[in-house]
């Protein structure tokens, strides 16, 4: 064994160019596929941590006229359906409210006392029932059971408190003190229980009332059922008999009904059947199945470029290996150390890999995913990923191996020519170029849909429009703040809303005429709708600086069509004054809905300002502001966000996968031509003699190369007519996901093509070149 490991590894040092392009195209591809194959395990093991997670489901509402659910429900549900269902066996309420707008925490450490903004949510006790929680302080068994009561993540408390042991701590919020009765470790990204704080729902006040009547659809319930559960029947069972449905159809008109839908948690990850909404996100399993496909793309090019490499290096070892087989070496010994070779460069290349992974992983993969892939959590995925590619790589080393010993030695001694053709290679060759074509063609329609995403006109003016939240001393002080924006250089106009664009935020039940009209709905103050260019179509504008128009409606086209509404009719204790061209309140993925802004007045009913600045001295605007806040609000953080951001920020999960998908690309792009690179140099040293000839008799350099380039073209124009379809198809599903959407344009395709075409001729030229300009006479000295 010492002399096989001998042999292959003074192999692997003579063709020190080869072999270093090899590892260069090994490690890269295998590290790219290592990558990809975490974030699919990461992916598609959502909420697996939870050792309930096949008993865990969420209870959502489906309107009629609605095609998606809603996770708003009643407060009392999950004990109604508790009560209803032997199959049910707890229920739990969990309302993460920070991911709508994160609130002012304050909490005493050794430095003093401390305000920040941080996301939280509500829940009860038996939310650490249903899900896994690993608790490292406190108390372990329903911590969540006594008023005012607080669980924080191992991270949040070690930012609050450092080494301080953090149970019994206060941390006040929303007007509240709440007690920390313990500690649990980090939860996993993967996981739709995400917040660092969660607190205790209130026992008194306008949500503890709430939640115990049938008036506010504001409260997502999950409940766990006895195992063996099945989805169908429990569904069908929950439409059948259901006081909860009966309770949720007060929303709609008589003959319809709401259908109440039991979603796995398991399944929550990848639903699209949910109307969108912050608190709880989901993502397209159509672009986790293709990226899927990227990766066993990228290791089938990886392979080819190894095949390539190594066919182009058994001539230069003919002579050897022939003088071997003519004096009595056996053929099974070559095959053997040509396979060892192979095992030693995969190895090697895969350790690396693992490295670099890593290394991409720590440094990159935060700014691209949001977060870091686990490693050390999945040990046993990396040995699993480094069999397979051991055994792909050998399987790949068999035809160089077995090419190395074919041909009569003799012969071959002598220079003879093999009659082989270059048809397998050319498979080969088209493959990758099909792979990288592909990919170019996903990548550039990708960015194409985020573009037209970000740069479609939604409706409304965004530019410029900077949003600062509401809080109680804003409100008590709301003449001091008017004037003092008034007053601004930087500030043109502004506006109160209760919500504002790129939120889901309130719906409500209309009774108009008889008929129950459900639509979302905000208040908005008399300058809102016209201070963010809403298209009026119809109507006029709510009045300024009157009272009288308080209760009145400005709706928008979908809501009139839909409803039959009209301008002057009395809606909901008020008159619709006019009718506004439909825009996106959220993401181009979802279609419009009835919406409604309503006319107020009163400050209460406001959660935020909107400011429209007049200067693109952003810096000088943000400090005049935050002065102008901290004269007003001094205790509560200065907090804001631009508009257009917050819009662009709904579109996290498209520039992810722009991120991803470029990336393995222009990866795909490089290992193609290492790949390129050995297939010229095969190309040219299978014609060397041909190009020796044809040098003798007058050819010129032109023409050796266009006989050179002929078969590659030929290549890159069948891997483009295999490509085109394929991934027009592929990425015509894709784009299906969403609403509106951009177009798949002639020129995706053609661009890829050239682009395939010119780096394939970019790569062979200079190779070719050289073939061409060599003397003939080295060529032929052994004619």
């Amino acid at each position: 064994m010492k002399y096989y490991l001998k042999f292959a590894t003074a192999n692997l040092k003579k063709s020190i160019l080869t072999t270093g392009l090899n590892l260069a195209g090994l490690v890269s591809g295998f590290a790219a596929f290592i990558l990809i194959v975490l974030y699919l395990w990461n992916e598609y093991h959502f909420d697996t941590y939870n050792k309930n997670a096949e008993n865990i489901y969420r209870i959502e509402v489906k309107y009629p006229g609605n095609s998606k659910t809603s996770v708003f429900l009643f407060g009392p549900t999950g004990e109604t359906l508790a009560n209803e269902f032997p199959e049910i066996t707890a229920t739990t309420t969990y309302m993460p409210w920070g991911k709508w707008q994160e609130a002012s925490f304050t909490w005493e450490n050794n430095l003093g006392i401390v305000k920040e903004f941080e996301d939280y949510a509500y829940s009860d006790k038996m939310l650490t029932e249903i899900f896994t929680f690993k608790f490292i302080s406190g108390k372990q068994k329903l911590p969540l059971e006594e008023p005012q009561t607080a669980i924080i993540s191992k991270k949040f408390a070690q930012k609050a408190w450092g080494d301080d042991n953090p149970v019994g701590k206060q941390l006040a919020a929303n007007g509240t003190n709440y007690t920390v009765s313990a500690v649990f470790n980090d939860l996993p990204e993967n996981s739709v229980v995400t917040c660092p704080i969660i607190l205790k729902l209130p026992a008194t006040g306008w949500m503890a009332e709430s939640a115990k009547g049938w008036d506010v659809t504001n409260y997502p319930q999950f409940v766990l059922v006895k195992p063996g559960t099945d989805k169908s029947l429990f569904n069908k069972k929950l439409n059948s008999q259901s006081i909860v449905k009966a309770k949720h159809n007060v929303f709609v008109n008589k003959g319809t009904s709401v259908e109440l839908v039991a979603r796995p948690l398991t399944e929550l990850h990848f639903t699209d059947g949910v109307a969108e909404t912050p608190i709880f996100s989901s993502k397209s399993k159509v672009f986790v199945q293709s990226l899927r496909w990227v990766g066993i793309l990228i290791l089938l090019v990886v392979l080819i470029n190894y095949i390539n490499f190594a066919t182009a290096n058994v001539p230069k070892r003919i002579k050897s290996v022939s003088i071997s087989r003519i004096i009595g070496g056996r053929t099974e010994d070559v095959v053997f150390i040509s396979l060892l070779e192979t095992s030693i460069l995969f190895i090697f290349s895969f350790l690396v890999a693992i490295a670099l992974a890593y290394l991409v992983n720590k440094g990159v993969s935060n700014q691209i995913l949001g977060y870091t892939l686990p490693f050390k959590e999945n040990t046993g995925i990396l040995i699993l990923v480094g069999l397979t590619v051991l055994t792909l790589g050998l399987l790949a080393g068999i035809y160089p191996a077995v090419y190395s010993i074919s041909g009569n030695p003799v012969f071959l001694l002598k220079g003879l020519k093999r009659g082989t053709k270059v048809s397998f290679r050319g498979v080969l060759t088209v493959s990758q170029f099909v792979t990288t074509i592909a990919l170019i063609i996903a990548s550039v329609t990708v960015i194409k849909q985020v573009h037209f995403m970000r740069e479609t006109d939604l409706g409304f003016s965004k530019e410029q429009t900077l949003v600062i939240r509401l809080n109680d001393e804003i409100k008590k002080n709301i003449e001091v703040f008017k004037n003092k924006l008034n007053d601004s250089p930087f500030i043109n106009d502004y506006a109160f809303s209760r919500a504002v664009p790129g939120q889901a935020q309130e719906r409500m039940t209309f009774t108009v005429d008889g008929e129950k009209c459900l639509v979302w709905y905000w208040a908005a103050d008399d300058n809102y709708v016209e201070m963010m260019d809403f298209k009026l179509l119809e109507g006029r504008q709510f009045i300024k600086n009157s009272k009288a128009e308080d209760g009145n409606l400005i709706c928008n086209e979908t809501a009139a069509k839909r409803y039959g509404w009209k301008v002057g009719q009395k809606i909901n204790n008020g008159t619709l004054v006019g009718i506004i061209k439909d825009f996106n309140f959220v993401s181009l993925r979802e279609s419009v809905e009835p919406f409604t802004f309503w006319h107020a007045s009163s400050t209460d009913a406001f959660h935020c300002v909107s400011l429209k600045l007049n200067t693109n001295q952003t810096g000088d605007a943000l400090q005049n502001i935050r002065r102008i806040y901290d004269e007003v609000s001094p205790v509560i953080p200065f907090r804001y966000y631009f508009m257009d951001d917050r819009m662009n920020e709904l579109y996290t999960s498209e520039t992810q996968q722009v991120k991803l998908i470029t990336a393995f690309s222009f990866l795909s792009v490089i290992i193609s031509i290492l790949g390129i690179l050995g297939l010229s140099v095969f190309l040219c040293q299978h014609k060397i003699k041909e190009i020796g000839v044809r040098k003798v008799n007058g050819a010129r350099v032109s023409e050796i190369l266009a006989m050179l380039n002929k078969d590659l073209v030929k290549w890159v124009l069948a891997a483009v007519i295999i490509a085109t379809p394929i991934s027009y198809y592929a990425m015509n599903k894709w784009i299906e996901n969403y609403t509106y959407k951009t177009s798949l344009s002639w020129w995706i395709f053609a661009l890829a093509g050239m682009l395939a075409l010119g780096i394939a001729l970019l790569t062979v030229s200079w190779q070719s070149w050289k073939a061409a300009t060599k003397n003939p006479v080295d060529s032929l000295r052994y004619e």
